[in-house]
């Protein structure tokens, strides 16, 4: 009888014994768990870990400076109140991409690349016009509305009428697609090949 209260009692103590260092490691665990995430994230703040430095090129129309602040005004703050945004391991250059590409509509060509972990290389082309692009035909050349269209036909510029360079005009009241417009760079250049001088195309009002 005596033998057995004893097994209990032990049973007792063993299983609180396995309890409490289950608790410890439980403890334990957590505690390094917690003070690795910390670490992480305070490794995001770093400055040798983040983009601090943007360099890129002049084009004619388009200045350096005003890229750079661009996505300098695109990578302040953080995310989650915790993580800087300009952080080596969380910058997107897709992003950026888009960014300057969507600000900047003459911008032709963008390579963006990471130079170590702290400076960014931006470089540019410039999109050369090749047409004016203006809403349906006006006789009087003060009421147009035209815009500079490059070789692929994207319009990247409201521009006056008045140039130091005379531009072939297309005069369409609707959206020129991209295949549409160099088929029809195609017909002007056979029609000036011809000898014949063209200065326009209405295509419709």
């Amino acid at each position: 009888m005596k033998i057995g209260r004893l097994s209990t009692l032990q049973s007792a103590k063993y299983l609180q014994k396995r309890k409490k260092q289950r608790i410890l490691t439980i403890t334990i665990y957590s505690i390094a768990s917690l003070i690795a995430i910390l670490a992480i994230l305070l490794s995001f703040k770093l400055s040798f870990l983040r983009v601090t430095n943007i360099s890129a090129n002049d084009t004619l129309n388009i200045k350096s400076e005003e890229v750079k602040k661009d996505v300098l005004d695109m990578v302040s703050g953080n995310y989650y109140f915790i993580i800087p945004k300009d952080s080596y391991f969380f910058l997107s250059k897709e992003k950026i991409k888009n960014k300057i590409v969507d600000d900047f509509k003459r911008i032709d060509t963008i390579e963006i690349k990471n130079k170590g972990t702290t400076v960014l290389e931006i470089e540019i082309t410039e999109r050369q016009p090749e047409v004016m692009i203006c809403d349906g035909f006006r006789e009087d050349e003060e009421g147009e509305h035209c815009s500079f269209a490059d070789k692929q036909g994207i319009i990247f510029e409201k521009i006056a009428t008045s140039s130091d360079k005379i531009y072939f005009k297309y005069y369409s009241s609707d959206e020129i697609d991209k295949d549409k417009f160099l088929q029809l760079q195609d017909f002007v250049k056979n029609v000036e090949n011809s000898g014949i001088i063209a200065r326009g195309l209405l295509l419709s009002e």
